[in-house]
């Protein structure tokens, strides 16, 4: 019983005691103490703090502190005499979860704050500070085990409203701002989901953030699962995160639902350019939407990306994507499928045109070099492992238009192999396969082996030109080429393989052959018949063996129509870009020579980068030379001058492009392009025929 007593008269002389002290903590004027607070700010800082309102103190379970007026001073250096402005700061914190631990903020008010961050030219920062009368030092960091992140705040109610932060460079000389327009957090106890309220202005540019999470502190604390619903607008474009996270601590568990829309990209670009000096200079990209929907989630070794909806659009996207992070080498696995992807929804008013590298520029930043001389950023794959498959019914690539695309890519430490199961261009199959191996070494291999089957090269002039330049066209392509080094000029100079191009017969639409191909196409292919709308192609062919660089074309350019027959021959040295082509037509005897026949002896010159077109000189001279002997003789002497170039006298180029010997009945002198009978050779009707019209010129 006396220890009953003594207990309750202890417990009321510590009710009185502190009773006695909250009565006089609440009696006392705590701004007699700015003075104390100022001196001990600039002790510690070496700045002077000033508090010019009150400072309001509430004593109580919950205390409370409020303070008006405070500014700090900035560097003697810097920009302007204050740091820091602020117009009030309030807060209240529960006293008791204090004892265990735990900061409950019961309410945070801050306002009216200007905070200026600033370094000078030398890179000096304002926010070093020291003691006074010391230098300053950084902070020594912690040691392992110490210092850290604590307990997670509780967090019920927090309002920011008029809160400027200014950060300048003055190293690079920019200056960036954010502006907290209005911040409000609030929940109804430590276990209640929170609700957040945001409104910023980057560089002037509104961002805005709102929705409701978990509660972060019982969430970090233990296997609670953590929600989220946010919802976000910045730069004219909106996005959304919608699910949970079951272990927010160790990052697992994680289920959202993402999405994201952009009404015009032309016009969010322009406004977050507005806002980001890094994208000042940059191409804008086409005026087009974005929608984009997909679920992220977590897997044993990384992150996987389902039902991924993406249109960018006319072009759209589905599938999955997952990587796997817990291997020597992150590997990304991709399934991919599409109805219609279309270049132009990407690609901007400023795209497509790629700058000079300096090793390829001449003087005055010309390019002189097609092939670029730069390393091949083989680091890139030997980075990561790759299997992805596309799916696509129809790809557009500018004028290109590519069907049925069943596409395989594997890339496995360095060696990537692109594989095109199917594709059909111009009603033509694609198949084969193209190899990059940079698995070892600092150069990379290259094997392609790619064939196209039964294109129709009358569609694909027209879709990439527009105009209906060619019917039909039968065409088998057959590519194969070998190659290693260390960049593409290295590539291309050790080139080895064999292009071959086979084109079958067509209708030529004579009004377009200008439109199609510019001088070269009218020069390989002159029609000379002025009333004639079309003429046909009875085949085309372009035969170049690769050997070390060396392109050649032994007679392997080739043209029969109508009303013309072209062989063409040169080289191409990859190595040095150089390339001579000399181009040889005849007119069949359905045409009949003519004057326009020696201004169509074209010769191609120059550099893959600068090619030049003109008039092989040597042909003409022969070919006048021939001229001026059928004055005398009447187009006889024509028969001896074509042995001059047995180019001139091939009654069939195609064959010989292609390697293969003539017909049987070659002998007879009849042409492929022509209905010659008399058992002469089509030169001697041609030279007849040449031989008459020059006579005709001089009125004989």
């Amino acid at each position: 019983m006396m220890l009953k007593k003594v207990l309750i008269g202890l417990a009321g002389v510590l009710t009185l005691a502190v009773v006695a002290i909250v009565v006089v903590l609440a009696t006392l004027d705590f701004n007699q103490y700015k003075g104390v607070i100022a001196e001990q700010a600039k002790a510690a800082t070496g700045r002077d703090l000033r508090i010019d309102g009150d400072i309001e103190v509430g004593i109580s379970f919950v205390p409370s502190l409020m303070v008006d007026g405070v500014s700090l001073s900035n560097a003697d250096w810097g920009s302007r005499p204050q740091m820091l402005t602020l117009e009030r700061v309030e807060a209240k914190v529960g006293l008791i979860p204090l004892l265990f631990g735990t900061v409950d903020v019961r309410r945070f008010i801050l306002e009216g704050v200007d905070l200026l961050l600033e370094t000078d030219a030398d890179g000096r920062a304002n926010w070093t500070m020291a003691p006074s009368g010391t230098a300053a030092e950084a902070a020594p960091a912690p040691a392992d085990g110490e210092g850290g992140m604590g307990a997670l705040p509780v967090i019920r109610e927090v309002v920011l409203k008029d809160v400027k932060l200014t950060y300048v460079d003055g190293v690079a000389g920019e200056t960036q701002t954010i502006a907290i327009e209005r911040l409000m957090a609030g929940a109804d106890s430590a276990d209640s989901p929170l609700s957040f309220e945001l409104a910023v202005a980057y560089n002037g540019a509104p961002i805005e953030v709102g929705g409701t999470v978990g509660a972060l502190a019982a969430a970090m604390a233990g296997d609670v699962p953590f929600p989220v619903e946010i919802e976000a607008s910045a730069f004219d474009a909106t996005a959304t995160v919608n699910g949970s996270i079951a272990r927010l601590h160790e990052a697992k568990g994680i289920d959202l639902t993402l999405g994201a829309r952009v009404a015009d990209l032309a016009e969010t670009f322009a406004a977050a350019q507005a806002a980001l000096p890094q994208l000042k200079g940059a191409a804008p990209p086409p005026s087009t939407s974005i929608d984009l929907s997909a679920r992220v989630r977590d897997t044993a070794g990384g992150y996987a990306v389902e039902d991924l909806m993406f249109k960018a659009g006319s072009s759209d996207l589905a599938g999955s994507i997952s990587a796997a992070l817990d291997g020597p080498r992150p590997a990304v696995v991709a399934r991919l499928a599409s109805t219609l992807i279309d270049t132009n929804d990407f690609v901007g008013a400023g795209g497509g045109g790629d700058a000079a590298t300096p090793s390829d520029d001449g003087a005055e930043g010309k390019k002189t070099k097609l092939f670029s001389s730069d390393p091949l950023p083989l680091d890139g794959l030997r980075a990561v492992d790759a299997d992805l498959t596309y799916q696509g019914r129809k790809v557009v690539a500018g004028n290109l238009v590519v069907e049925n695309v069943d596409l395989a890519v594997l890339l496995r430490n360095g060696r990537l192999s692109v594989t095109p199961k199917n594709a059909d261009l111009a009603q033509g199959k694609v198949s084969g396969a193209v190899i990059l191996d940079a698995s070892a070494g600092d150069a990379v291999a290259l094997d392609v082996d790619l064939k196209v089957a039964k294109l129709l090269a009358g569609t694909l002039a027209e879709d990439l030109t527009g105009k209906p330049v060619l019917e039909g066209g039968m065409t088998d392509v057959d590519v194969t080429l070998k190659g290693r080094g260390g960049s593409v000029a290295a590539l291309m100079g050790g080139l080895n393989g064999n292009l071959l191009v086979n084109v079958g017969k067509g209708t030529i639409d004579n009004a377009y052959v200008d439109l199609a191909g510019g001088n070269l196409l009218s020069n390989l292919v002159p029609t000379l018949t002025g009333e004639k709308k079309t003429s046909e192609l009875s085949c085309a062919v372009l035969n170049v063996n690769i050997t070390d660089g060396l392109a050649r074309i032994d007679k392997g350019l080739a043209v029969e129509t109508s009303e013309q027959l072209a062989q063409g021959d040169g080289e191409i040295n990859l190595k040095t870009e150089d390339l001579t082509l000399r181009v040889h037509p005849r007119m069949t005897d359905s045409v009949g020579a003519s004057a326009g026949g020696i201004a169509k002896l074209v010769k191609v010159s120059g550099t893959l980068a600068e090619p030049s077109i003109g008039l092989d000189e040597l042909g003409i001279a022969k070919t006048a030379l021939s001229a001026v002997g059928a004055v005398a003789t009447g187009g006889l002497s024509l028969v001896a001058e074509s042995a001059l170039d047995s180019a001139l006298d091939d009654d069939y180029p195609c064959l010989t492009a292609l390697g293969k010997e003539p017909p049987a009945d070659a002998a007879s002198g009849a042409s492929s392009g022509s209905d010659s009978t008399d058992g002469g050779s089509s030169a001697s009707g041609a030279a007849k025929d040449l031989g008459g019209k020059i006579k005709g010129l001089f009125g004989n």
